[in-house]
């Protein structure tokens, strides 16, 4: 599997938990997204600006780093020694980074803001967005 396809694996299924903006402050978290074939854990690092995201696809460990000041996406795949540096407003970028992708989308689409919700103790703002009709 070539590093931009892996990427894309790794950044679609991260992409379900993308937030409005770029985390802030200073955290770790696991993040876990089941569909009806398997269930992806990737953990997340974040420190202001920085964000680090880790996935293992099979035999491969996956490592994407997000710098937001200089808006550089980096992605590496150790096991096959390859490294894919991108602009975070390149395609790749934003198609497969949470992140950079929900932020191009939402100046793309309608949006429909939800009532803010708590989740585990944190309130979080949700958004419908819709374009061409469909959500």
């Amino acid at each position: 599997m070539s590093i931009k396809k892996a990427f894309g694996v790794f950044l679609f299924f991260s992409a379900i938990l993308a937030c409005s903006k770029p985390p802030e402050g200073e955290f770790t978290a696991n993040m876990e997204v089941s569909d009806n074939e398997r269930t992806i854990i990737t953990k997340i690092y974040v420190a202001d600006s920085l964000y680090r995201m880790e996935q293992e696809q099979g035999d491969e460990k996956i490592i994407v780093i997000v710098d937001e000041r200089s808006k550089i996406t980096r992605a590496l795949v150790p096991s096959r020694k390859e490294y894919l540096e991108v602009s975070s407003t390149d395609p790749i970028s934003l198609t497969n980074d949470p992140f950079q992708g929900l932020k191009f989308t939402m100046t793309i689409a309608e949006q429909s803001e939800l009532k803010p919700d708590i989740i585990n103790g944190y309130k979080c703002d949700g958004y419908i967005l819709k374009k061409d009709g469909k959500e």
